[in-house]
């Protein structure tokens, strides 16, 4: 599913004509932790990314994290879009900007 989210995120930015470097890519392991490390990563590129596109709500914690220890203000200085609504995402300050998706009208068709 995660390959899946990042490939369509590839090709709606080459069909905009928006390249993104390949080193913009972290692949994470759908929790808050693999979400840091790859938060880290792209920090400490030569040209961090200005806006981060997470693949799921967990993982979305993680660079929310990396962005507060790093003192990098979001979403002044960084945006973060989350993959998967959240209850939670209305806590932040300002509110996370999430892509929904209907998970109990999906879950039946995938069976």
């Amino acid at each position: 599913m995660g390959f899946q989210r990042a490939n369509g995120y590839r090709k709606a930015m080459q069909e905009a004509n928006l390249p993104v470097p390949e080193s913009y890519f972290c692949m994470g392991d759908f929790r808050a932790e693999g979400g840091y490390r790859c938060g880290l990563d792209l920090m400490r590129l030569p040209e961090p990314p200005t806006a981060v596109f997470s693949c799921n709500n967990s993982m979305t914690l993680g660079p929310m994290r990396t962005l507060a220890g790093s003192c990098v203000s979001c979403p002044d200085q960084m945006s973060v879009v989350a993959f998967d609504d959240f209850l939670w995402a209305s806590y932040f300050r300002p509110e996370m900007t999430a892509v929904a998706q209907p998970a109990r009208e999906i879950g039946p068709q995938a069976l």
